[in-house]
């Protein structure tokens, strides 16, 4: 197998990820107005750069960061990348699969939109997680959800028992996992392009003094019965 230098590599993979991001499309956020063509901004080299530093250096840009091991993923979208093939090397790009490997991606986020954190749970999560639909105390309520047949009480108590950065990296990445009988599930969509930092953190906050409530979710062909429709429902229909 032929041999290759560190900055051959550096140089191949970030031009397959760009390769690969135009394909795909580019990415949802840029760096230059009508400009979404993925690229390497600029290197960055510390010797001395840990874990803790990197997330530090992430937060500064106010961003959150993924780990990746094993080349097991990319990063989400536009940021600071730290792999095993780049040594001491951090590289800025502004778009989706320049990580893919063993390494920390730090993720940017947007600015501030202004929405109060209200504002936000309101449009944003009420519809899944408020109260009854049609209750009047619906934004008063945050509802965590058990498995279909699970223990609801172990699902609140599960969620109550978190660290805040857990929360903080569900509302900013999404929420998806399986369950135990091997189903995968998709249960949240990721803000990291529609909230910054900061509105995700106090996002976070204002849901923690709300009343936290249980439910087993509703999955249609597991748990969920569909009602008949009465026969003079098809009527004229034909």
């Amino acid at each position: 197998m032929a041999k290759h230098s560190k900055k051959s590599v550096v140089r191949d993979v970030l031009l397959g990820a760009a390769l690969s991001g135009l394909a795909a499309g580019g990415c949802g956020t840029t760096t230059t107005e009508g400009d979404d063509a993925p690229r390497q901004l600029r290197e960055i080299r510390d010797p001395s750069l840990t874990v803790a530093k990197f997330k530090e250096m992430c937060e500064e840009r106010g961003g959150l960061t993924q780990v990746h091991a094993a080349c097991g993923g990319t990063n989400s979208c536009r940021g600071l990348i730290y792999n095993s093939w780049a040594g001491d090397l951090i590289i800025e790009h502004t778009c989706a699969g320049f990580n893919a490997c063993s390494g920390i991606s730090c993720v940017d986020m947007p600015e501030d939109s202004g929405q109060s954190a209200q504002d936000i749970y309101e449009s944003s999560c009420m519809s899944c997680h408020g109260g009854a639909h049609d209750a009047a105390d619906a934004s008063m309520v945050y509802t965590v959800f058990a498995e279909p047949g699970g223990d609801v009480d172990a699902a609140v108590a599960t969620f109550l028992a978190r660290p805040d950065a857990a929360l903080v990296n569900d509302v900013a990445f999404g929420a998806r996992g399986t369950f135990a009988d091997g189903t995968p599930y998709s249960n949240m969509p990721a803000f990291h392009e529609d909230l910054s930092l900061s509105e995700v953190r106090g996002v976070v906050d204002y849901l923690q003094g709300l009343e936290i409530v249980g439910a087993e979710m509703e999955i249609l062909g597991i748990n969920a019965e569909i009602e008949a429709m009465p026969e003079d429902h098809h009527e004229g229909d034909h």
